[in-house]
């Protein structure tokens, strides 16, 4: 009987789709710089221990990305900023250098060459010359550079000359780049056919797919959480992702994938159905899923393989898998090697304890395969040799690719049902129900509708398979995943640009005027999202033409008259039109107790005045330090103030 403790480590290579169609260009470069720092030299690393088995996930559309590159010469913002000399720099150029050039670990990757950490910390006072310009262009893109590649003699000879860089040094850089991205496909062949790593995919362009086959189930997932308007309802969308994976897998490695770590570890009942229709026999998600679907919070249960509609599910140790993303960054890479082994150990002494039998036991640790390197030192080189070291030489530990341990086995037990969520708290808060989030949702499903309706026509399959190449595009996770608060970026404008620009290239396949709400910005809603992130439920949601108040008159109680602003008694004032009528949102800088209103509206012709004291407005939401008052539909100014959606509130009359 074989003793030893199956573990399967699973890195997920994943990049977003860049490409601004408008401009044929990438609109960020963190493919091309993750590509020469991570996708080719962590491979490198594990291929000097054969023994030691891994399992790499990739995301088709990063794969494409990367050949695009080499193959189609196509470029990204900052390539073309660093090869740009810096004499001709305009005003937008300046912007853009300073806000790319140092988005970079400092820690880690800047501080290994005293030149760049010199002038990375005057980023702050925008006052660099030209040469030392030419220098962060230089230093920026050798920074990036993996363990292995550095090591190129062209590199080593920057990294020696360390400052007073020339144009031609700035094109040897990207030249080297796009060598390096040429390997990252070979050398993934190369270790899959040896037999050390297998390969398993993600839906081409990243979507979460159960809130594709209906978006809804995110209040499913979190049952406190706020809904889009409409229902998105497309599982037909997540089979083409899928399928289009596939077909790329087929093409680029030679054969299809038996498994699929489904975007962020996003699952559901539907989605399983779906992944096996489409020829997947594994996928891999979080545990909280499985203690979720057990109601179970046994732990002994985590290490083994489960199966659902004759789908095989891993279910991944989060624990063990953030050590390694966030934790171990900060030790020695020995110490943090051995303590990883440590916890192996201590489970499979845990199981042997318990009585159980090993040959069906397997630990899953699934994270980010590229994320988490930079704050590694050395790009977490070390850490990852002393750990295939240890690995190699264990007599309890034994690393398997998971279809070569799926192969080995006979029975699987089965589950009665996947509740549905992610891999982040086991459910979709982090792409769905913030109200910035659900802004986007409406977006995407008000175009995909738009495409549904052009297929009902029988507008051409040319038309409306162009048109889905965008709406694929704009289903990916990335855009969701930057909206509201809880994720912050310095890149926020662009992720949010790149959303809207392939929903507006929808509607100009089709020939169809562009909706104002896709001409501004998503995040342009913050405002809106900050006045109810503080309340539930969100009322307010399906607010149409919001406008904010920016000073208006207040008048209390006592009949003295005040400017709200100048008081700081009001943060901030909204109204807009929704189904219900015509509502007004009053947040205030502190708690308060209103008893009655009287709100002023007026244009050039005409001034309506509304008081709750005869019902025209009734308190629709009330918190603690805001009210939400709708207007009421019995109201004789109803009718005409709904067509009437120029009037501005003008005066607002509070009696505490």
């Amino acid at each position: 009987m074989n003793q030893k403790l199956k573990i399967a480590f699973l890195w997920h290579q994943h990049q977003p789709h860049y490409k601004n169609v408008e401009t044929g260009k990438f609109m960020m470069p963190w493919t091309r710089l993750h590509g020469v720092k991570d996708y080719v030299d962590i491979l490198k690393t594990l291929e000097q221990f054969p023994k030691v088995k891994f399992n790499v996930n990739l995301v088709p559309t990063m794969l494409e990305q990367i050949e695009e590159y080499y193959l189609k010469g196509t470029t990204d913002n900052v390539m073309d900023l660093t090869l740009k000399n810096p004499i001709n720099f305009t005003e937008e150029d300046y912007e853009e250098f300073y806000n790319f050039f140092f988005s970079i670990n400092e820690e880690n990757l800047v501080s290994r060459l005293p030149r760049y950490k010199t002038l990375f910390s005057r980023k702050e006072t925008k006052d660099l010359n030209i040469d030392e310009i030419r220098d962060v262009q230089a230093l920026f893109n050798l920074s990036w550079l993996g363990e292995h590649s550095r090591r190129k003699e062209a590199f080593q000879n920057l990294f020696e000359k360390g400052r007073d860089f020339t144009e031609e040094d700035k094109k040897t850089i990207i030249k080297g780049h796009l060598e390096i991205l040429k390997e990252v496909i070979p050398i993934h062949k190369k270790l899959s056919k040896n037999g050390q790593i297998e390969l398993s995919l993600t839906p081409f362009y990243h979507p979460i797919l159960p809130l594709l086959c209906d978006s809804s189930v995110g209040k499913i997932a979190n049952p406190n959480g706020a809904s889009p308007k409409l229902k998105f309802s497309y599982s037909e969308d997540a089979k083409t992702q899928i399928e289009l994976s596939q077909k790329y897998f087929k093409k680029k490695f030679g054969k299809k994938s038996q498994g699929m770590w489904p975007s962020e570890g996003s699952v559901s009942e539907e989605v399983l159905k779906i992944a096996k229709e489409s020829g997947i026999n594994w996928v891999a998600t979080d545990e909280e899923i499985l203690f979720k679907s057990l109601n179970s919070w046994d732990r002994h249960k985590l290490f083994q393989v489960y199966e659902y509609d004759g789908v095989k599910i891993l279910f991944r140790d989060h624990g063990l898998s953030d050590l390694i993303g966030f934790t171990y960054s900060k030790w020695k890479p020995i110490d943090a090697a051995m303590n990883l082994v440590k916890h192996f150990e201590n489970i499979h002494r845990d199981l042997i304890n318990s009585g159980s039998d090993l040959s069906d036991k397997i630990v899953s640790v699934i994270l980010d395969g590229e994320n988490c390197w930079e704050y590694y030192k050395n790009n977490g080189k070390e850490f990852l040799e002393h750990l295939c070291r240890f690995l190699s030489l264990s007599q309890t530990l034994e690393t398997v690719k998971i279809s070569d341990f799926l192969d080995s086995q006979e029975n699987f037990e089965q589950l009665p049902k996947v509740s549905p969520g992610s891999w982040v708290y086991g459910n979709f808060d982090i792409w769905i129900g913030s109200p910035e989030k659900n802004n986007a949702w409406d977006l995407l499903t008000k175009t995909r509708n738009l495409i549904a309706d052009e297929e009902a026509k029988e507008t051409s399959k040319k038309l409306i398979s162009k048109a889905k190449e965008f709406i694929f595009v704009a289903e990916g996770s990335d855009w969701f995943w930057w909206y509201g608060d809880q994720n912050q970026t310095d890149f926020a404008n662009e992720f949010d640009r790149l959303f809207r620009i392939n929903l507006i290239e929808v509607y100009k396949v089709f020939g169809k005027k562009i909706p104002k709400d896709l001409e501004v910005p998503v995040f342009e809603s913050k405002d809106l999202e900050s006045r109810f992130s503080e309340f539930q439920p969100y009322s307010a949601l399906d607010w149409q033409d919001v406008n904010e108040i920016h000073e208006i008159s207040l008048i209390e109680s006592g009949g003295t008259m005040h400017t709200a602003k100048k008081e700081n008694v009001i943060k901030k004032i909204f109204y807009g039109n929704s189904e219900s009528g015509i509502n007004f949102g009053i947040l205030f800088e502190n708690d308060v107790t209103i008893n009655n209103f009287k709100l002023i509206l007026e244009d050039k012709d005409n001034r309506f005045i509304l008081n709750s004291l005869n019902q025209d407005l009734e308190i629709f939401v009330k918190g603690q330090n805001f009210i939400e008052l709708k207007l009421n539909s019995d109201s004789n100014n109803f009718n005409l103030l709904l067509c009437e959606s120029s009037k501005i509130l003008k005066e607002l009359e509070l009696t505490f």
